[in-house]
């Protein structure tokens, strides 16, 4: 009897391609998969750190792009808030008493806010007698002058007339303070005219928004200013 031989026959395993996982260069960055189809990757913006960027390949030859890097979402700026103006009225006997006695134009706002002066008009109107006397009309935010100096010669004028404070620029804004009109440099006597004075402001609140300007300065008034009616008019915005 013919002898015979068994062969076993080992089957050849032939490993799948391993999946590579490579570091892509700096971005932006552009690899091809099937079709020639493009992946990209956004260049971050200055200042980001961007996670890892793999490209995994499988048995097929397919490539695949994967990150978790989220492009930001931008986020428009906080626009300010507009000026309030204020109109605070100003008697004779107001008039009189600015040299010892600050007047109040606009009352502090809440704990922790602080007004920033914009600009502010006065108006003056003729009673039957002028004042007589010199000195500089300003406004003051606690004891810090937020204003141009103005003369008080248009108080002293038979025809009544205007005038107009500018904002000093650089001025720290003060919290919890409220702006207040006084007389440096002299007093009037006599006379009975009156004023309206119109005050435009801002307020900036207690924690600024990103990119504004903190409010580091703190101050509390060495007089007691005597106040108008100006709680009644004052009307906050966005309050």
């Amino acid at each position: 009897m013919p002898s015979t031989t068994s062969t076993t026959h080992t089957p050849v395993v032939t490993a799948p391609p391993t999946v590579t996982a490579t570091p892509l260069a700096p971005f932006p960055q552009t690899r091809t998969g099937d079709g020639d189809d493009p992946y990209i990757i956004p260049a971050p913006r200055e200042g980001e750190t961007v996670p890892p960027v793999m490209i995994t390949q499988d048995v097929s030859g397919s490539r695949t792009i994967s990150t978790n890097y989220i492009p930001p979402v931008d986020v428009p700026p906080v626009p300010p808030l507009p000026p309030v103006t204020v109109t605070a009225p100003v008697t004779s006997s107001d008039i009189l008493a600015l040299s010892t006695t600050p007047l109040t134009l606009v009352p502090a706002p809440a704990a922790g806010e602080a007004l920033v002066f914009q600009s502010a008009l006065a108006t003056y109107t003729y009673g039957t007698t002028t004042y007589t006397g010199s000195g500089m009309l300003q406004i003051k935010c606690g004891d810090t002058v937020v204003s141009s100096d103005v003369p008080v010669t248009f108080l002293t004028s038979a025809t009544g007339g205007t005038a107009t404070f500018a904002a000093l620029p650089g001025v720290t804004p003060i919290v919890d303070m409220p702006l207040t009109l006084s007389m440096s440099g002299g007093s009037l006597i006599g006379g009975d005219g009156t004023l309206s004075i119109d005050v435009a402001h801002t307020v900036q609140p207690a924690t600024p928004p990103a990119g504004d300007a903190p409010v580091t300065a703190t101050a509390s008034s060495t007089t007691t200013p005597k106040s108008t009616v100006g709680t009644s008019l004052y009307a906050r915005k966005n309050r």
